[in-house]
Parts: C-alpha cells; sequence; structure tokens
C-alpha cells in the first residue's frame, strides 16, 4: 500500500469511530485526531494539494484548542496546542485554495482574494510566532551535538539570540513547521504567478534549514528532535541550490533521519523532492531512475515500481538533472557505485 492508500485507509477508520465533534472529547481521541491531521496535511502536500479530511475537523480542532488556551491561560502545553492547531488549519486553507484553482474550480477573482486573505494571515501569524514571549525568552548558547569543526557551513546556526531554551523549546518546533507552510504558499504561488521573487522561496529554505540544525545540535542530536522538524526539512530540501555543498548537506541531513528509525522510501522522497516542476519524458526519467538506483535494469520504459513512482508523479518531473539530484541525497551506496562506472 502506497502513502496515499495508507491516508485513505485511515481516513476511512476514522471517520467510521468518529465525527469532528466526538473525536475532541477524550485526550486519547483528541491525539489521534492531531496524530491523523499532521499525516494528512503532510500526504495532501506531496500529492499535490489533495487532502482527505474534511475542513470541519480542522475547524473543531482548533476551536476546542482555543478555548482550552483562554481557559488556562498560563499553560504553556495548551498554549503551543492552539498555536499548531491554528497552523494546520491554515495549511488546509492553503491547500484547498491551490486544489481548486488547479481544478478549475474557482474563479480568477475568487482566487486573487483567496490568495490575498491568505497572505495577510501568514503575515500575521508569523508576527505572532515571533513576538511570543517577549520579556520572559532564554536562548541556546551550547551546542552539545555539533560536529568537532564545521569549516563550510550552509546554516547561521550557532546564532546565540535565535533558538529558543528551557520550556519554550517546542515553540521552535511550531516556527519550522510554520516556516514550511510558508514555503509551501511561496511554491506554488511561483507555480502560477511567474513574476513571483524566487530568492524569497530560497530564504525561507534556508531559514527553516537553520532551525533544524540548531535544534538537531543544540539537543544533542536527539532522535526525536530530528524526526519532529524532517518534514519541513524535506520541504525545504526541494528549494535549496543544488551545488554539490547543499547537496551533500541535504544527504548528510537524510542520513540523519534515516538513523533517528525514519525509513524514507523511494515514493515519499520523489513526492518531496519533485514538488516544483513540469514533466518532459516520464520514460528517460524512468530509465535513468532505473539505472542509478540499481533497483532493476531497465526494460520498457524502466522497472515496474521505478515506472509506477514517476508517473504519479509526473505532473512534477522535469529532466534528468533533477532525477540525478534526487538520487545523490537518497540513493547514497548505489549512486557512488553508479557514478564510478560511469552510468551518469
Amino acid at each position: 500500500m502506497n502513502l496515499i492508500g495508507h491516508q485513505k485507509a485511515a481516513y476511512e477508520i476514522l471517520t467510521e469511530l468518529f465525527t469532528p465533534q466526538t473525536i475532541m472529547q477524550s485526550d486519547t481521541h483528541r491525539k489521534i485526531c492531531t496524530w491523523y491531521i499532521r499525516f494528512d496535511v503532510v500526504a495532501g502536500i506531496l500529492a499535490g494539494y489533495e487532502m482527505v479530511l474534511g475542513r470541519e475537523w480542522f475547524v473543531a480542532c482548533t476551536d476546542f484548542y482555543t478555548l482550552q488556551a483562554q481557559d488556562r491561560p498560563n499553560d504553556l502545553g495548551a498554549i503551543f496546542e492552539e498555536r499548531i492547531a491554528k497552523s494546520r488549519l491554515l495549511a488546509t486553507d492553503i491547500a484547498l485554495l491551490f486544489n481548486r484553482k488547479a481544478k478549475n474550480v474557482l474563479s480568477d477573482e475568487a482566487f486573487a482574494t483567496g490568495v490575498q486573505s491568505l497572505g495577510e494571515q501568514l503575515v500575521q501569524v508569523e508576527h505572532d510566532i515571533s513576538a511570543a514571549f517577549e520579556g520572559s525568552r532564554e536562548y541556546v548558547k551550547e551546542f552539545p551535538g555539533a560536529p568537532a569543526e564545521d569549516l563550510d557551513p550552509v546554516t547561521d546556526w550557532k546564532d546565540p539570540n535565535f533558538l529558543l531554551a528551557g520550556d519554550l523549546f517546542t515553540w521552535n518546533f511550531i516556527k519550522v513547521d510554520f516556516l514550511a507552510i510558508v514555503l509551501m504558499y511561496k511554491s506554488w504561488m511561483a507555480g502560477i504567478d511567474k513574476s513571483q521573487p524566487p530568492h524569497e522561496i530560497v530564504d525561507v529554505a534556508f531559514r527553516i534549514c537553520k532551525v533544524f540544525e540548531a535544534m538537531q545540535y543544540a539537543s544533542g542530536n536527539d532522535d526525536a528532535v530530528v524526526l519532529g522538524a524532517q518534514a519541513s526539512l524535506g520541504l525545504a530540501a526541494t528549494c535549496l541550490p543544488k551545488d554539490e555543498k547543499h547537496t551533500m548537506w541535504c544527504r548528510r541531513k537524510f542520513a540523519r533521519i534515516e538513523s533517528s528509525g525514519l525509513v524514507v522510501t523511494q515514493r515519499s522522497c520523489f513526492g518531496r523532492l519533485l514538488t516544483s516542476f513540469t514533466v518532459t519524458s516520464t520514460r528517460t526519467l524512468c530509465e535513468s531512475a532505473c539505472r542509478t538506483c540499481g533497483t532493476s535494469m531497465y526494460r520498457d520504459g524502466g522497472c515496474r515500481s521505478t515506472k509506477a513512482i514517476l508517473q504519479s508523479y509526473s505532473p512534477y518531473a522535469n529532466s534528468l538533472f533533477t532525477v540525478r539530484g534526487i538520487l545523490r541525497i537518497l540513493f547514497r551506496r548505489t549512486y557512488e557505485r553508479c557514478e564510478a562506472s560511469s552510468v551518469l
């Protein structure tokens, strides 16, 4: 079963057992709802805006945690949960807007109005996240998980007035999640409006990488921290420069994520790393991927699994260079073997 199959199967179980109202009635059920909402948002982004869960579920979740935060204004846990729920709802609204536009069920005027509204919300949320806890912040000053030498850094992760410490460390997860939502919005806008400055997308991607790397090193390379922020890094990796320095940096980070216990499949990685491109030749891509990843010899347009992967993401794939960049990151050992034999 593929990612979309899991998404739909989980949806069927969830909706058979609960409604948006009943699932919020116990702590265990709320955790189930929160888990599925996160999964649905990420899977929907990878599938090209397609989320399965209706917006009413996100609204019910947001309403509950907003009321909880109002009742417990000094409870950091309640504040964190409210902000996370609101971010998920915002990501859902962005995905729904672009999905309707892609399906041509939304007029240009309605889309422009929606884009303006969401843009204003993003600016406001970014201000709220940045201004939160003023006067009570403490910043991470030591990074016990950092390498002994970082001679050619990609990010300024050592910034002493950047990463929140202590009880507010969880806010860093909220920050990196929000930046991923901004990146998603700007990337989709760039696909529609070619006048969008591309450097803005790259800047957000680097901000995500900085938060991820700082959290990784501040936590002493803790697996829970690495896994908690990995989805945002997966989105950022698609927008970094494709030179050797940044490719190798991504490669090391994905290796670290996999060593934490996350198995990154071909399908999910192709989805993440092909999101902003357009197809030219699925057959060429299949042939290149099969020969390079070593999963099978190329026959009739590619091995069955690789062909299925690339056809599934055919609206987003572009060139052999794209596949080459992906394989540099994902297929570490086979890439080195293929490169040595001059396959590429």
